[in-house]
């Protein structure tokens, strides 16, 4: 007779032969763990982690039940909560604790562009005037309005200025964005921005990193030298990943079409370009009479594919996601050198292992996110599809083949994206299927052949393909992005609904039996969660600069002008994108009683208010009467704030920034 017990039994028997693919979740979901406290772990639950996770090992090692397969699991969680503490205690370095003003050097290590187009520069090696070095930030970041890209770009080159530094940024509202984490975790200890000149000198070559960086530079401008104007920017991006000459226009285009993932060098640029150079040279030995090489064509070719990825992965500017990229390429061209399948869920389970143990912050980053949910959604799709009837015939057929890798990309990765960047694609699917193909085809080849001409100053062969192609992608951006039904905006999810939503995923895929069902319940629980997302009414700035309130219409800014930053993160989190002029001309026109005093030329007069007002203090006022109000020590100290409201208007729950947080990242606040 079969029981309750033995079913439960029989059911977690069968995930032993999956056991390995679970072994990256839970290191996710252990780094997880550790991101989402608020307060700084005491060494009490360091013991208590390292205790548990030695026990739950032991126990895995020992068999001690029919459970202890899953006792590595837990094992595994504790792993990846203290990977991810280690590298935040590693990486600590110097973050500035006050806004400077003064003359800022350092050596260029970056160049790229801000969403406003303002040039942005990573300076490493940095002095500050009047600031030891012992309290000197290891890397700043600087944003230079009217300062030419090419300017920026010279070898060896160390840039001096007059400007303004301070902390990184705080998230603009309860649950956003934390920059500070981002910054924490790549060594920025400030950033700023400078409206007087700059002054580039060139200094001693000095380490690898420095040559490698030269190099780049110098090989971008000998490629953009060789196509057209209109594809310059795009074509150094993809091959050198400088961003620099990219135009505004251009990225809007490109993300409103969905193709903007072309221009970041990750899995698809890697991967196009390690399987051209595995092909070419799988043939070259093929066609070779040698015994050896022919008969040892295919490794031969995917050792030669690896070590050329990790040229470019150099030559790139070794970014976050061509790293992640570089590492799941190499594994599965080490799959094919040892005769093993070369893309599977065992494979990319592997990768994902790798990864989260070098870069455990990745985890909650958009790219790490959706590059595996595509790769996954493909493998587990592409492996179970060919028993249908008729299917493997008709998927040999490259433009069958194109679109449903397409579609399955591109569905796999929505979720994710619309989280990230509160908006979706209408016309994606046909944009990427009109644009990948010129990708694979055309600039990919083209830009191997180019590099491989240019030693012997040959390349504008290999460049003029690389040109033709990327304009060719760029008017298919341009039409797809042009229509205002181009994209929906949505509402950033609340925090748990992402990881419940990959959780839940990981679940269908994964499971083994009829437990599959809860995945899908899972899912259903996120979307619904989202779907009813519940957004403040009020949302303060974090120095107390801007006040928004959320109307039908959209969310009303208390100013014309300041705190842009914040008002644009709003608004696409809102998923109500608007111009700032509506925006201002909807809180005039509003009717209600919330007050926002930020004018400085009020400060120390009193204010009278009445009953059921809230008033909003930017700056140090008195107040008397019986409304709700925010003082400017309290903003000053919690930070950015939420404010949802009952329905006499009344706040009914309050969230701030700072209160009751205390992370690494946010000490020297």
């Amino acid at each position: 007779m079969l029981t309750l017990k033995n079913f439960l039994r029989r059911e977690l028997e069968k995930q032993r032969v999956v056991l390995f693919y679970w072994l990256p979740v839970a290191l996710a979901c252990g780094i997880g763990c550790y991101l989402s406290l608020r307060q700084e772990p005491a060494p009490n639950l360091f013991i208590a982690m390292a205790l548990l996770g030695g026990i739950s090992y032991l126990g895995y090692h020992f068999q001690i039940c029919s459970l202890a397969p899953f006792f590595l699991l837990l094992a595994v969680f504790c792993l990846g909560f203290f990977a991810v503490a280690g590298k935040a205690h590693y990486v600590a370095a110097p973050t500035l604790t006050y806004r400077f003003y003064g003359e800022i050097e350092g050596r260029i290590i970056g160049v790229d562009r801000a969403r406003s187009g303002a040039v942005r520069v990573t300076l490493d090696q940095v002095e500050l005037e009047n600031i030891s070095k012992s309290n000197t930030p290891h890397k700043v970041r600087l944003s230079i309005s009217d300062a030419p890209a090419a300017q920026l770009l010279t070898p060896q080159g160390r840039l001096k200025t007059k400007g303004f530094l301070m902390s990184p940024p705080g998230p603009s509202e309860p649950g956003g964005f934390d920059f500070r984490r981002y910054a924490w975790f790549r060594g920025l200890g400030a950033v700023g921005y400078t409206r007087e000149g700059v002054q580039i000198t060139s200094g001693p070559s000095s380490g690898i990193f420095t040559r490698l960086f030269d190099k780049r530079m110098a090989l971008s401008a000998r490629i953009k030298a060789g196509v057209s104007q209109v594809a310059s920017g795009p074509a150094a991006a993809i091959i050198t990943g400088d961003r620099s000459s990219l135009t505004r226009a251009q990225l809007q285009d490109l993300r409103r079409s969905n193709l903007a993932h072309l221009l970041a060098i990750s899995g698809l640029h890697v991967a196009l370009l390690t399987g051209v150079v595995f092909g070419f040279f799988r043939r070259l030995c093929l066609l070779n009479t040698n015994a050896f090489l022919h008969f040892n064509a295919k490794k031969i070719a995917a050792g030669l594919a690896i070590l050329i990825g990790l040229y470019y992965l150099l030559i790139s500017g070794a970014a976050v996601s061509t790293q992640r990229a570089f590492i799941m390429v190499s594994i599965v061209m080490l799959g094919v050198f040892f005769d093993r399948r070369a893309l599977s869920l065992h494979s990319i389970a592997l990768a994902a292992l790798v990864i989260l143990a070098w870069r455990p912050e990745d985890v909650s980053s958009a790219g790490f996110q959706m590059s595996f949910a595509a790769t996954i959604a493909l493998v587990t799709v592409f492996q179970r599809t060919p028993a249908l009837p008729g299917f493997s015939r008709w998927r040999q057929l490259p433009v069958i083949s194109l679109v449903l890798s397409s579609l399955v990309a591109g569905l796999a990765t929505a979720p994710f994206s619309a989280a990230h960047f509160n908006q979706v694609s209408h016309y994606g699917l046909l944009a990427n299927i009109l644009s990948l193909p010129v990708m694979g085809f055309l600039v990919a080849p083209s830009a191997v052949l180019a590099m491989m001409l240019m030693p012997f100053g040959a390349e504008a062969v290999g460049l003029w393909g690389v040109d033709l192609g990327l304009r060719w992608i760029l008017a298919v951006a341009h039409f797809f992005a042009q229509p205002a039904s181009a994209v929906t905006f949505v509402t950033e999810p609340d925090a748990w609904i992402l990881p419940l939503f990959s959780a839940s995923c990981a679940w269908i895929i994964l499971w083994r039996g009829w437990g599959k069902g809860f995945g899908v319940l899972g899912v259903v629980a996120a979307l619904m969660g989202w779907h009813g997302s519940d957004r403040p009414d009020i949302l303060i700035a974090e120095d107390g600069v801007l006040v928004g309130l959320l109307l039908p219409e959209g969310r009303a800014l208390s100013k014309p002008s300041g705190g842009t930053f914040s008002a644009r993160i709003w608004a696409q989190n809102d998923g109500r994108p608007m111009p700032r002029e509506k925006a201002y001309a909807l809180w005039k026109d509003r009717k209600g009683d919330l007050y926002h005093h930020w004018s400085k030329k009020m400060k120390g007069l009193e204010i009278m208010c009445g009953q059921g007002e809230i008033h909003i203090l930017a700056q140090q006022r008195r107040i008397s009467g019986e409304c709700w109000h925010l003082s400017h020590r309290n903003i000053k100290r919690n930070g950015a704030t939420a404010i949802w409201l009952d329905k006499q208007g009344k706040p009914a729950k309050i969230r701030h920034i700072n209160s009751g947080f205390a992370r690494l990242w946010s000490k020297h606040r």
